[in-house]
């Protein structure tokens, strides 16, 4: 009998923000049900993406209103990926993945029925393509299972959006001194 291993033994990188529970969304992949492995990898880009805005903005309580709190502008995976790609953050290419998605996670949240088989959710894997290089350049993997199409899509995202926030993190906006408005009317007199 093979013990389960505790989510602690899976994190190799508990005291980092970016990476935390890493290994246990990558054991989630392996383990999890079909739904469970479409509600853990979108809640898990979801968070990055929040993180992401987040190293971006101004750092204060400011910028953690508008990613953090309820009802806050950056709440929702749908906001967080546009504001995202509106913020320069994310390309058109990931902008679309992460949408595609998290219209699954929708679907698969909304019917307790849904699979990699139902065929709106196999539909839009159509759109989560998968290339590998050969002699004749990129050619698409055709035939890759439902599951697996998603799996892959999904964990790429990750890895984009986990290195992403570190490059981003050296580039953190940061609050500027603005002339007051009375010095800027007393410079025009």
């Amino acid at each position: 009998m093979t013990d389960t291993p505790k989510p602690e033994e899976l994190d190799p990188f508990p005291d980092d923000p970016i990476l935390k529970d890493m290994g246990v969304f990558l054991h989630g992949l392996n383990t999890e049900s079909d739904r469970g492995v479409v509600l853990v990898t979108a809640s898990y880009l979801e968070d990055r993406l929040g993180i992401l805005i987040g190293k971006f903005l101004v750092e204060g309580s400011d910028t953690k209103a508008l990613v953090e709190e309820f009802n806050s502008p950056f709440g929702t995976f749908s906001a967080r990926i546009l504001g995202a790609h509106a913020l320069g953050l994310i390309d058109q290419y990931e902008k679309e993945r992460l949408t595609i998605i998290r219209k699954i996670r929708n679907d698969f949240a909304h019917d307790l029925k849904a699979s990699f088989e139902t065929q709106n959710i196999k539909c839009r894997l159509g759109n989560l393509k998968h290339y590998f290089h050969d002699q004749n350049g990129l050619e698409e993997i055709k035939d890759l299972p439902p599951r697996e199409r998603f799996t892959i899509a999904g964990t790429q995202l990750v890895i984009c959006l986990c290195n992403r926030i570190r490059r981003v993190e050296q580039r953190q906006l940061k609050l500027q001194d603005w002339p007051a408005l009375e010095k800027a009317f007393e410079l025009r007199s």
